[in-house]
């Protein structure tokens, strides 16, 4: 049977079983119906027999099988994920089980009462007290049983009152070392400012000319002070002091101090005008400044741990010289005390 693309005029000879079914024509790749050719015209030259293929039914099927293979794929890759799962569950749990079961003898060796009271025992031997004591606790919280027992209750009340010993003693020396710093150290509450100061008894006088009847005719005087606040706020101030005779010397001039410690640590503080004061009455003269030295307090502490203490007045006629030893105690004294406010 001979048969025509309608679409591109292809004439095809086919076998008769193809009549009426949608084929797709070789040249362009277009579809049509089967249908007999009757040639109408001049006959056209004999044509190259192509196959031709039923595309429908071909593309169905490989669909179809395409879709049947990927979903046994799936279902078997289901099943393997799912046996896989369950084993792995069982591997967790037994494994938990064995963590549990090694941590017990883990716990048992390192937190036994035995252990424990060894640690607490080699703790009081070094002198820890405190570890002890933390030791026994925490030996007591895993094993209740042991209060009971006389040996452990009796070892760890041993060291319960050794730390309160330890705690009174110390705050007995405490206590010590605060009526010696208050026996040199006299203090006076300020109401307007509501301040308590803390001053020296201390003679703070670095004598270079001695005068009559006790009283020097010149000296240079450098003295710290301390302070709390009732709002808790400390104080350190810094008193210093030059005093003449017009016919021992005349002005100096100090605009700055410095002092610095045998362990050599140094500090330099500004004594300029206008905080810095001065004066000449008949024929005195004195010059003097009173200076907040609180940003320099870890300074100052570091230099009253020295055994020597040295200053130098600066100015127009410069004098340097070493602290006396009551200036070198109530330097100290005053250190202390304002660091135990």
């Amino acid at each position: 049977m001979k048969t025509e693309c309608p679409h591109c005029k292809q004439h095809y000879e086919i076998e008769d079983q193809y009549n009426g079914q949608i084929v797709e024509c070789t040249t362009c790749q277009k579809e049509f119906c089967v249908e007999p050719y009757v040639d109408t015209a001049i006959p056209h030259p004999p044509q190259v027999q192509t196959q031709i293929t039923d595309k429908t039914s071909n593309t169905k099927f490989c669909l179809v099988l395409v879709a049947v293979i990927i979903l046994v794929l799936s279902l078997l890759a289901v099943a393997v994920l799912f046996v896989q799962n369950i084993s792995l569950k069982n591997q967790i749990v037994v494994l938990e089980n064995d963590i549990k079961s090694h941590q017990q003898t883990i716990d048992e060796l390192k937190f036994g009462p035995e252990r424990l009271k060894a640690e607490a025992e080699a703790a009081v031997k070094e002198g820890n007290l405190e570890k002890a004591r933390e030791i026994y606790e925490n030996l007591f919280k895993r094993h209740p049983y042991k209060k009971a027992d006389t040996e452990y209750t009796r070892s760890f009340d041993n060291i319960v009152q050794q730390i309160k010993n330890n705690e009174i003693r110390l705050a007995q020396q405490k206590a010590k070392q605060e009526a010696a710093l208050l026996a040199n150290i006299y203090k006076k509450y300020d109401y307007i400012q509501s301040i308590t100061w803390y001053n020296t008894k201390r003679d703070c006088k670095y004598v270079t000319r001695p005068g009559l009847y006790g009283y020097p005719d010149e000296y240079y005087s450098i003295e710290l002070y301390a302070g709390l606040h009732d709002n808790g706020t400390k104080l350190l101030r810094l008193r210093t002091r030059y005093y003449a005779y017009k016919s021992s010397r005349s002005w100096i001039f100090y605009d700055k101090i410095q002092i610095k410690g045998s362990n050599g640590k140094s500090v330099y503080i500004a004594t300029e005008y206008p905080e810095k004061e001065s004066e000449v009455e008949n024929s005195l003269i004195q010059e003097w400044a009173d200076n907040n030295v609180n940003d320099i307090d870890n300074e100052l502490t570091e230099i009253a741990e020295s055994d020597s203490i040295f200053v130098k007045f600066y100015g127009k006629y410069p004098y340097e010289f070493e602290m006396t030893a009551e200036q070198t105690a109530a330097f100290k004294e005053i250190i202390a005390r304002y660091n135990s406010l």
